[in-house]
């Protein structure tokens, strides 16, 4: 498995570069042009829910050959989020509704897309 660890300031003029990133990746493993998609989407309503609250967000790619896990990932900067607030419940639905797993742990947050 290769890992490429990002860490972007949080900015939302960054989000492209995330969204570049990500599709790229999904894109060496082949996946179809929906998939492609879907992660972009999870990519910017993940990260745009963490721009108020930081000054980076960290993000590590996980590329296995036939999933690609996409972990948004800083311990002290995770505590700080209201985790049952409802914006966070509607980006969590969303979150599931495009991904193939989700892990919500006290010190991340893990997207998991299948091939």
């Amino acid at each position: 498995m290769d890992k490429i660890k990002l860490s972007i300031p949080s900015n939302p003029k960054y989000l492209p570069s995330l969204r570049l990133t990500a599709s790229s990746l999904a894109n060496t493993l082949e996946m179809d042009i929906d998939k492609i998609e879907d992660i972009k989407v999870l990519v910017s309503e993940l990260y745009t829910y963490l721009l108020p609250s930081y000054d980076e967000v960290k993000v590590i790619f996980e590329v296995d050959k036939d999933k690609l896990n996409i972990v948004f990932d800083d311990i002290e900067a995770f505590n700080k989020l209201n985790t049952s607030d409802l914006d966070f419940e509607l980006k969590k639905q969303i979150l599931l509704a495009l991904s193939d797993d989700l892990k919500i742990e006290k010190n991340s947050i893990t997207i998991v897309v299948n091939k």
